[in-house]
């Protein structure tokens, strides 16, 4: 109740499972409130059976909750079970009402106008019926007035019909002819089988009753296509049949086995208006459909793990407070796996906790989902609880156990190497489980995020004392290993793994694009350009062997700029956009220029510190040239260099406003009055658009290509929306007060504005000319 509340952004129940002020109902309590649901339900019954019937079959489908799709196809059903509908004009549709419905457990039938008898046949059981009794059925009309029209595919009708003394076409049928109707239907394989059966049923005068809809929805199921059997049953309820609840399930048995959510739904409020119970068992079956399907209809964000919880939680909820069925360990199950695959640990947690308070011993497939979802959300000691619950219940870990320990700790906030190898030492001493290849790999990753790179050589150490040959992943993790030390050391070690890698000549070694990635990232941080070069030229010689990525080429133009080498930068750049033509374009393969290759790109521009160091530079080193003089030129200060006339071409170009949704300098200036939106920016994109302003502010005059756009034209301020992020605003008067531009920062609701005064550039303006 918690979790929903949270997701709906509304309060929370205070009798829902897990709110702090709900308590658990009695049983005595659980009793009397089942009591009064069932006399509300019955007089519920009580009034709509007195209520008048409609001939619309709108309000029908209102009352049972239909689509209007869903309305046209058991319109279509209901055509061909009562004759009395036209498929081709649906205007001049009329409803035959059947007044005296049958149950499935207990067929009943209606006679023809003008009897007052009403005969009832019981069942003995489910394709039993008693038979012998000769009774009246009510007839369809027929539209053909061929007395001797002999049934073809029925034949046994005509072994039993007789007709009246009075010779009035009527027929007597007996009992056990709708008996064998029904078990001829049961044996069709598809549902285009059933049609002529039911219509000969029709032309011999025997109207459909409940227990051959029952019929036709088991031939449905039977023949694999449960689906059909749900309009099967919205055409039994259109017709006026009373359904029992048995039919109801068996609806909802087809629909849960065609993956139909909202009929299974539907059909179950169809049971409760009815004040009938479901079972543990049925819940189940509707649980774990909520989990694995979605709502029809509705939008993205409604189709996603987390909206499938959120309705999962609602009907648990729903089950033990409303209905006051107890949840089965199924149930509990079904809760885990779509907590697990919405990534919400917490409740992966609380829900296992609730499950053992209660007394609902969790089995082994319980106990390794919840590991396994603990595990990816970092919960250590939740997951050693789930460890300790399956001790004391017997189950004897497996290998996947300690995997999934080893893993929350690897993937902690704050990793726990240490306790990742106690468990790894454990599981040696005791000898009942044989580390495998995965668990290596976690004991891997979790020294590689700690920082521990030590422990990764360890971890590989006893790989190979308990025979497991490595394989290329792992040789990639200790390279990133390696590199992460930030040192030329790291950078030689991981140089020389992939020297022994290659030297090794296996055909099952072979470095991927990870590989490469991971030792040109290494010599970007100890700022060796050239090295990442040579290795971005290799891969790319071994292209058929080696897919570049997005990634490689970023990580490349990230070492340039840390070296200072913004035109090597460019490069790179330059030959992203050769390779993503040569193999077809954008589209056409994995490679791409994102967002993150522009901001390497912008950062590499901004020079070898990126835009911390550019917010320095920003001294702008205005009015002094190389030696250190005065210069009113100004080409040599750091807005006039060519690296920021690069960062601010590739901040302005048609392509980067595309991908990366950047505006426009220029409209923002002189036709939005001055107001700039930076509140989805990175801090450098924030740096480039301050600096790409004042370097319009600048030669606003003196441009003729700027037409009209004079700084007369300018606004009187021009404010810059900095978001909620303090970063922006401290990047933007950086800038500002670094160019002698006077700032003021204000803030509004939850964002902030910086306000660049015009007087201020005008000043700003005559120092520079």
């Amino acid at each position: 109740a918690e979790f929903v509340g949270a997701v709906r952004g509304g309060s929370s129940s205070s009798s829902g499972r897990g709110g702090g002020g709900g308590r658990r109902k009695s049983k005595d309590e659980r009793g009397s409130g089942a009591g009064n649901n069932k006399n509300a339900a019955r007089e519920e019954r009580q009034k709509r059976q007195r209520r008048p019937k409609s001939s619309n079959i709108a309000n029908v489908a209102r009352e049972t909750k239909m689509s209007n799709r869903e309305v046209k196809k058991s319109r279509r059903v209901r055509a061909v079970f009562m004759g009395s509908m036209d498929d081709d004009d649906d205007n001049n549709e009329r409803e035959e009402e059947n007044e005296d419905g049958g149950s499935f457990g207990g067929t009943r039938f209606e006679l023809k106008e003008g009897t007052s008898e009403v005969l009832k046949t019981s069942s003995v059981s489910d394709d039993k019926t008693t038979n012998g009794e000769i009774i009246d059925v009510p007839r369809i009309e027929r539209r053909d007035n061929n007395n001797d029209k002999e049934a073809v595919l029925l034949t046994f009708l005509n072994e039993n019909r007789m007709l009246s003394e009075d010779d009035d076409e009527s027929s007597r049928i007996t009992a056990s002819n709708l008996t064998k109707c029904n078990d001829a239907i049961r044996r069709c394989t598809s549902f285009e089988e059933v049609l002529p059966l039911v219509k000969e049923m029709r032309q011999f005068g025997i109207t459909p009753v409940e227990s051959t809809y029952v019929a036709v929805m088991i031939a449905c199921r039977n023949a694999g296509t449960p689906e059909r059997a749900i309009e099967v049953y919205d055409a039994c309820r259109t017709s006026g049949i009373e359904v029992s609840k048995r039919t109801m399930l068996l609806t909802m048995e087809c629909a849960v086995k065609a993956k139909k959510l909202q009929p299974a739904m539907r059909v179950k409020e169809d049971i409760e208006e009815q004040g009938w119970t479901l079972s543990p068992k049925v819940f189940d079956q509707l649980l774990k459909l909520t989990i694995d399907v979605d709502m029809p209809g509705e939008d993205r964000k409604g189709r996603s793990p987390k909206a499938r919880l959120v309705r999962a939680c609602v009907l648990f909820e729903e089950m033990t407070s409303k209905s006051n069925v107890e949840p089965s360990p199924v149930a509990f199950n079904a809760l885990l796996v779509g907590a697990a695959r919405a990534k919400e640990p917490q409740l992966v947690a609380q829900t296992f906790d609730e499950m053992t308070s209660q007394g609902v011993s969790p089995s082994r497939e319980t106990c390794e989902i919840a590991l396994k979802a603990l595990a990816e959300g970092g919960e250590l000691a939740k997951s050693l609880n789930v460890f300790a619950v399956m001790r004391q219940r017997g189950l004897a870990p497996r290998k996947s156990t300690y995997t999934a320990l080893i893993l929350s700790c690897a993937k902690a906030k704050e990793p726990k190497c240490d306790e990742a190898f106690e468990i790894f030492y454990r599981l040696r001493e005791e000898g009942s489980v044989e580390p495998n290849r995965a668990m290596f790999a976690a004991l891997i990753d979790c020294a590689i995020r700690a920082g521990k790179e030590s422990y990764a050589f360890d971890a590989f150490d006893a790989m190979k004392e308990a025979n497991i040959p490595p394989t290329m992943a792992t040789y990639n993790r200790l390279i990133h290993a390696c590199g992460q030390k930030g040192t030329a050391n790291g950078l030689r070690d991981a140089v020389r793994l992939y020297e022994y890698v290659l030297a090794q000549n296996a055909a099952d070694l072979r470095p991927d694009a990870y590989t490469y990635g991971s030792l040109i990232a290494a010599c970007a941080k100890v700022r060796d350009a050239t090295k990442a070069l040579s290795l971005l030229d290799e891969m790319l010689e071994k292209s058929d062997e080696v897919y570049p990525t997005t990634v490689v080429f970023n990580s490349c133009i990230t070492a340039c700029g840390q070296a200072g080498r913004w035109e090597d930068a460019r490069k790179v750049f330059e030959k992203l956009k050769v390779e993503i033509e040569n193999r077809g374009g954008l589209g056409s393969s994995d490679l791409y220029i994102g967002r993150e290759t522009y901001g390497a790109m912008l950062d590499a521009a901004l020079g070898p510190g990126g835009a911390e160091a550019a917010v320095s530079a920003v001294a702008l080193e205005l009015g002094k040239d190389k030696k250190g003089g005065s210069s009113s030129g100004m080409k040599t200060s750091f807005i006039d260099s060519d690296r920021v006339e690069l960062a601010i071409e590739l901040f302005q170009s048609e392509e980067a406003r595309r991908v990366c949704q950047y505006d426009d300098i220029d409209e923002a200036l002189w036709e939005n009055d001055g107001d700039y939106d930076a509140s989805k920016y990175t801090r450098t994109e924030t740096i480039v658009a301050t600096l790409a302003m004042l370097k319009a502010v600048r030669y606003c005059e003196s441009s003729s290509l700027k037409g009209n756009r004079t700084f007369a034209d300018l606004p009187n301020e021009i404010c810059i929306n900095c978001g909620n992020a303090a970063r922006r605003s401290l990047a933007v008067e950086s800038v500002a007060r670094a160019a002698g531009v006077k700032c003021d920062t204000e803030e509004l609701g939850s964002a902030l504005y910086v306000t660049l005064p015009k007087s201020s550039l005008k000043s700003f303006m005559k120092v520079r000319n």
